[in-house]
């Protein structure tokens, strides 16, 4: 089974993601191509859901790349030939996997006018489900900081996308000190509660109202 933040990946979604529409591809995903035949995008896109899957069920020590290639049908040549490494189809589908949560309708209250009241209530649904996610999965969570903690171009291909699809829309409505205030107190409670102190008695509910509380005291524009 997927995890939360990873089961929407299917078909076209999935494309669209990795490859813009210029079909040149995503610099988050892609690796520098190779003379030859191109890559199918549909093989890619097979490989990186089956490794997200393995991940997320084995962890990414456990996960053989001969394992992933045979779930998605394919072979490891034809999985190296995409994505260079293990190491290369790691970045690839973390990339791929925070393109589609950032993507997810829970995220649209980051873009959408709401009132004062409203915007407290998205904040608090909002937190809730993410932390519930990541408690989830925390494995891909940590994954992820590791990655973004050891490869320059991962965070900084990472960096770019978080920018224009979630910080960038949200300090536009609030502000960027109150933006950066935000995402300082949710990431800070889901990494706490999910990597750093997962047998803490949480209460993601209780604790995301709390919080969306506590931040709607610097108030909202």
């Amino acid at each position: 089974m997927y995890s939360d933040c990873y089961i929407i990946f299917a078909g076209d979604f999935v494309k669209h993601l990795l490859y813009t529409d210029d079909g040149k591809g995503d610099p988050m995903t892609t690796e520098p191509g190779k003379r030859g035949r191109p890559p199918s995008p549909e093989k890619r896109e097979a490989i990186v859901a089956a490794a997200l899957e393995a991940f997320a069920r084995q962890g990414v020590d456990a996960a053989t790349t001969r394992e992933i290639a045979a779930a998605a049908g394919t072979t490891e040549r034809t999985l190296f030939k995409h994505f260079g490494s293990k190491q290369g189809l790691v970045q690839a589908a973390l990339a791929a996997a925070v393109r589609v949560t950032f993507r997810q309708p829970a995220f649209d209250g980051l873009r959408e006018d709401m009132s004062a009241g409203d915007f407290v209530a998205w904040h608090r649904d909002f937190l809730a489900e993410r932390a519930q996610a990541a408690a989830r999965s925390p494995e891909m969570i940590r994954l992820l900081l590791a990655e973004i903690l050891r490869d320059a171009g991962f965070r900084e291909s990472l960096k770019a996308a978080w920018m224009s699809d979630v910080f960038t829309p949200l300090a536009r409505r609030i502000g960027r000190l109150r933006a950066s205030a935000f995402f300082s107190l949710n990431l800070g409670y889901i990494i706490t509660s999910a990597v750093l102190a997962p047998e803490g008695a949480w209460a993601p509910e209780a604790d995301a109202a709390e919080i969306a509380g506590l931040f709607a005291t610097l108030g909202v524009p």
